[in-house]
């Protein structure tokens, strides 16, 4: 939660305890977060709680807000950030969307980053929403921007090159394409490349499944693609970023940028974002026999 007057930061002489951030200045995201005079809380079933916490003799919930703006359906919520002045929140979680078309259905992980102006604390406003293919992994709020980070894996489908062949696999496939070697009788096609992303704002037709708003791409063409040497590029990291900026103009707008790879860990100063993932050696499969009973070597 943050102290009174700004999000994180020392709490000392102060009534309320600060969240534990890595760095000064830059604050993490939490289930519960407060300004320093409300408390706000992602609860279960897809509701935010707002309470009045100071003076305690005052203290009483303003308001219960139903999550499921949109048209989204049920979605967990997973963390939040608060702005600088208390009057913008991000709640994030994840929902599944499923689809079915032409025999195959096709299951989706999706993060969802609900943007609310909590200026009236009594009658609090889901204002948009992000909501982009993949799984949460960490958010940041450094100054008045929030970084929201997200991992997704491509979409790959077995597809049938003949048909006298063996069973066929699933029809929706998601692992690592460094790693999988082709199936007899069968090939693997990338069913898209970028990450789905789409935004929801008042006077959409939003729906929780594909219709309604479309999804489009993370990007729509690239030219190149930078990685670092000697790993193993097979997702996508994508940082999301929302303009939290008090009375800003551009308040709650948003940009996604899209980079080969993957974001196990992050670090973030006041200047720049730091992502890392582990990289495993994987080696391929080796045919190997060993004797009866257990015995001998292999």
């Amino acid at each position: 939660s943050a102290t009174a007057g700004g999000a994180g930061g020392d709490a000392s002489g102060s009534t309320l305890s600060g969240t534990n951030n890595q760095v000064q200045g830059v604050d993490e995201a939490d289930i519960v977060k407060t300004d320093g005079t409300h408390v706000f809380v992602a609860a279960a079933r897809s509701q935010l709680v707002i309470a009045t916490a100071l003076p305690l003799s005052e203290a009483s919930v303003l308001s219960t807000l139903d999550l499921k703006s949109f048209g989204l359906s049920v979605w967990q919520p997973a963390d939040m950030l608060v702005s600088s002045d208390g009057n913008s929140l991000l709640v994030i979680g994840h929902i599944s969307l499923t689809s079915s078309g032409g025999g195959v259905q096709d299951w989706v992980q999706s993060t969802v980053v609900l943007y609310i102006d909590v200026t009236d604390k009594a009658n609090p406003t889901a204002v948009s929403a992000d909501q982009i293919e993949g799984s949460y992994s960490t958010a940041r709020l450094s100054g008045n921007h929030a970084y929201v980070i997200v991992n997704t894996y491509p979409s790959i489908q077995w597809v049938a090159e003949r048909r006298n062949g063996p069973i066929p696999p699933p029809p929706t496939r998601r692992s690592s394409v460094a790693i999988q070697d082709q199936r007899g009788g069968y090939k693997r096609v990338l069913r898209r490349l970028a990450p789905l992303y789409r935004r929801l704002a008042s006077g959409t037709l939003p729906t929780s499944s594909w219709g309604g708003v479309p999804f489009r791409g993370t990007f729509s063409s690239c030219g190149e693609v930078r990685y670092v040497d000697n790993t193993i590029v097979d997702a996508w990291v994508s940082v999301l970023s929302v303009d939290l900026t008090p009375g800003g103009e551009k308040r709650g707008e948003s940009t996604v940028l899209t980079h080969a790879g993957r974001g196990g860990t992050v670090f973030a100063s006041a200047e720049n974002i730091f992502i890392a993932a582990p990289n495993y050696n994987y080696a391929p499969a080796m045919a190997t026999s060993a004797p009866r009973g257990g015995g001998g070597g292999a």
